[in-house]
């Protein structure tokens, strides 16, 4: 999937980008919030508007960042303020002073804007192999939503017991909604 991606020229990426960020923008449940966001990685879509219009709104917005001690991400909140910085593999993230919101919030509150390398019609999301970001949805009973490029919707990935699935999966031109997750 990472050469599939690359293979799209970036102008189309970038259009296909802020269409999606456009629909999320709408989604009822994306401006009520509070957000649990994520900086993106070469190739995966910005979420740069839909975290302004959110604030905007007077919404929280929550970030992930590596806990070098519990070797997990856990979620922090930012505001337009912040400076976020290189954390791990790269990954722009909020800095050390500030502090993490607590599991309640993050298990139940949090609306989830979720990344991956590719998503199925059934909710199984695929990262980057580390179980990183199913370990930090672990429990979490809020909306679930992927972010994703239409090119990255397969018929089917394989499930692990470990795999948190995802909610719904919003691209540029559809929304997934799943019965059950």
């Amino acid at each position: 999937m990472t050469a599939r991606l690359q293979e799209v020229p970036a102008t189309t990426r970038d259009r296909a980008s802020e269409a999606t960020c456009r629909r999320l923008t709408a989604m009822p449940e994306v401006q009520r919030g509070p957000l649990a966001a994520y900086a993106a990685m070469a190739m995966e879509i910005t979420l740069e508007t839909v975290i302004l219009a959110a604030w905007r709104r007077g919404q929280a917005v929550c970030l992930p960042r590596w806990h070098t001690t519990h070797r997990s991400y856990e979620m922090v909140g930012v505001v337009a303020a912040t400076k976020l910085q290189a954390g791990q593999m790269g990954i722009a993230e909020p800095p050390a002073e500030l502090a993490a919101i607590d599991d309640a919030t993050r298990r139940s509150e949090l609306v989830w804007l979720v990344p991956g390398l590719a998503f199925d019609r059934n909710g199984t999301r695929l990262g980057r192999g580390g179980g990183h970001y199913d370990r930090l949805l672990r429990d979490v009973t809020g909306l679930r939503i992927a972010i994703a490029y239409d090119w990255q919707i397969v018929t089917e990935l394989p499930r692990q017991a470990h795999d948190v699935p995802v909610s719904r999966v919003v691209t540029d031109t559809q929304v997934i909604e799943f019965e059950s997750d």
